[in-house]
């Protein structure tokens, strides 16, 4: 039985319905991990920001709405019109605690991978979802796909190519409930994904290297010890947008934390050296493609 199948053949709804998956009823947001902000035409290199102009009329879809806490920190800002409000997710917990809380919203019980959209949205996000799926890369070329202005997606994952998504290789043990996918996403392959689908400004926030993985696959996170050290595991958010009054492409890196992300320099200089030296090929590489603003 290959990773795939031992995957499919669980059933998904328990699986992310163990009993730590009630800690998400008060998982924390902020404007970071959002496809928003106040002007697109141009770099916003800050950590800390608040999105201050509305968005009004537009369409959100949400991939891994867990329990409704992003849903209810964009309803609380007064900010972000919500009315327009898809949230997937295949807990079968999530997903009845947000019918339950939030009725306005239209929440749908699916497994991504298979999901198919029968309509696109203005906006889109998710945090730590994807990065639970096989094949995440494809994954994220599916929605982009959807996509009318932007997504941010925030994950585990290495600056270089060569996407890691083997259940045999890196995995969760939810509470005993079954295993999921710990993905390692390759930036460089969904920046390029990015760009074929007409993204041309892409912000990388880099948030410093990934805490220690278990190489026992007892422990409740595990990773083959034969990928243990072989590149620099790093936290990403990444947030693609389809500005057509940019005249040449953004494609940027952004330090998490404060003071420009000094602390990330401490921590591993050369880890920030190399995450900016990728993202000058990325900006190369999209100032040589022509997009086409519709």
């Amino acid at each position: 039985m290959n990773h795939k199948e031992k995957y499919y053949q669980q059933d998904l709804g328990q699986v992310w319905a163990h009993d730590a998956y009630g800690k998400y009823i008060d998982a924390q947001w902020s404007w970071i991990h959002w496809p928003f902000d106040n002007d697109f035409t141009r770099p916003n290199r800050s950590f800390y920001y608040t999105v201050e102009n509305p968005v009004e009329n537009k369409s959100i879809v949400e991939i891994g709405s867990a329990m409704g806490q992003g849903y209810q920190f964009l309803k609380n800002s007064r900010i972000i019109d919500t009315r327009d409000y898809t949230g997937i997710e295949v807990s079968d917990k999530g997903f009845s605690k947000s019918c339950e809380r939030f009725p306005d919203a239209n929440w749908v019980q699916a497994d991504f991978t298979k999901y198919e959209f029968n309509r696109n949205y203005d906006y889109g996000y998710e945090r730590h979802a994807i990065h639970h799926m096989p094949d995440p890369v494809e994954q994220i070329k599916k929605v982009l796909k959807h996509i009318n202005i932007s997504f941010c997606t925030t994950f585990v994952g290495c600056v270089e190519e060569g996407t890691i998504s083997d259940l045999d290789k890196g995995f969760h043990n939810n509470g005993g409930k079954g295993l999921v996918y710990f993905d390692i996403i390759s930036v460089s392959e969904i920046v390029d994904v990015a760009l074929e689908e007409g993204f041309n400004h892409i912000r990388i926030l880099y948030w410093g290297k990934q805490e220690s993985i278990s190489t026992n696959p007892n422990d409740g996170q595990y990773m083959d010890p034969e990928l243990v050290g072989q590149r620099d595991y790093a936290r990403y958010t990444v947030r693609f947008t389809k500005c057509p009054q940019l005249k040449t492409p953004l494609v940027y890196s952004v330090l998490a934390g404060k003071l420009g992300g000094l602390k990330r320099w401490l921590e591993s200089p050369a880890g920030v050296i190399r995450v900016k030296n990728h993202v000058n090929q990325f900006r190369s590489k999209a100032e040589n493609k022509k997009f086409i603003n519709t």
